[in-house]
Parts: structure tokens; C-alpha cells; sequence
């Protein structure tokens, strides 16, 4: 027996989103990230780039942003997924995509920080965090005199530290986080065990 055909009056209508998807909050971070990268730099009128480069440098800037939003920190992925899915028309190599990042002063980073940070105290009214941290080990202990990442002999004692926690030394990095207690931003950094956060 064949099917009986029915033809539906009313429309189907898929409801409306009450929660935005993965790809919605993707997209509108990146967006808004270089948005934001290249409004800043207007505004602190920053020497324009060399008219050679493929990529300027607002557009340099979101990649490690972006990266350590969604993809674990991982540079090179990011930068083929912005290619890929179009967000960068131009892409440049691994190797000179790593020279360009170096190339950004360090002072651009920290004014950008600094700002992103006045900006959220300002709408944070609550003032209210939560603050942890964890070693990032970058060898065993008894390897340290053989660490080529940060050699003791250029560095000295600044990578060792202490986990009273766990009552153990360790030679790298700590990373500190802290939340907003509505959770709305996280705030990470990495810095040597001698170096205090500012």
C-alpha cells in the first residue's frame, strides 16, 4: 500500500534560539576581537605597517587571542582555521607568521591588557574574584641542570618554585587565574616562579 500524501496548511517554523550555538559565539569573538585590535590600534595612532606585508598587524594580533580562547593556545591550528573558514583571506607561512608575532612590541600587549583590565574593573561593580594557580613544570627536578628550554645558566633560580600543597619543588612556569563571580572573564598569565603579578 502506498504512503497517503498529506500537505501540512501551517507552516513549519523551527523555534526560535533561546541559547546561541558554539559557531554563533565563535564567530562573534573573532569578530569582535579584531574589531576590537583594530580600533585600538587607530586610536593609539600606531605606525602604519609596511605596505609589502600580507598581514597587518591588526590581523596578527587576534590569531594568539583567539588561539588561547578556543584552541588550547595551539597558534599554528588557529591560523589555518581563520584561513580555512575564510576569516583571514591571506594567510602567511608557520615560520613567518611566528617572526611577525615576535615582532609586536611588548608595550602594545601590556596597553592592551591594561585597558581590557580598566575596563572590566569598571563594569565589575562587585569586585569580587577568585583567584588559583598551578606549576607548569618544564622538566623533573633532578633533570633541571640539563633544561634546554630555561637553561639555570642563563636564568638562574627564577624558574624553580614550591607547591607547599604537594610539598615538592618544580623548575617552570606558574599560571595564575582568576574569575569574575558572575564567571565573565577569565584572566590567565604565565610568569617565572621570582617575578610577582602586577
Amino acid at each position: 500500500m502506498p504512503p497517503i500524501r498529506t500537505n501540512n496548511i501551517l507552516p513549519i517554523r523551527r523555534p526560535t534560539k533561546t541559547f546561541p550555538d558554539r559557531e554563533d559565539e565563535l564567530e562573534d569573538t573573532i569578530t569582535t576581537i579584531y574589531c576590537l585590535l583594530d580600533d585600538f590600534l587607530k586610536a593609539i595612532n600606531r605606525r602604519p605597517d609596511d605596505p609589502q606585508v600580507r598581514l597587518s598587524t591588526a590581523e596578527v594580533m587576534p590569531v594568539p587571542l583567539v588561539a588561547s580562547t578556543f584552541f588550547g593556545g595551539n597558534i599554528d591550528k588557529t591560523r589555518l582555521f581563520l584561513h580555512e573558514y575564510g576569516y583571514m583571506n591571506k594567510m602567511i607561512s608557520k615560520g613567518r607568521f611566528n617572526h611577525r608575532i615576535h615582532e609586536i612590541d611588548p608595550a602594545l600587549w601590556q596597553g592592551l591588557f591594561s585597558l581590557l583590565a580598566e575596563f572590566f574593573k569598571r563594569n565589575n561593580s562587585e569586585r569580587t574574584y577568585a583567584v588559583d594557580s598551578l606549576p607548569v613544570a618544564a622538566c623533573d627536578n633532578i633533570r633541571i641542570r640539563r633544561c634546554r628550554l630555561y637553561p639555570p645558566e642563563e636564568h638562574g633560580g627564577t624558574f624553580r618554585g614550591y607547591v607547599s600543597s604537594k610539598r615538592r619543588y618544580f623548575y617552570g612556569l606558574r599560571v595564575h587565574t582568576w574569575w569574575s563571580r558572575a564567571r565573565e572573564s577569565r584572566w590567565s598569565s604565565l610568569w617565572r616562579r621570582g617575578r610577582k603579578p602586577t
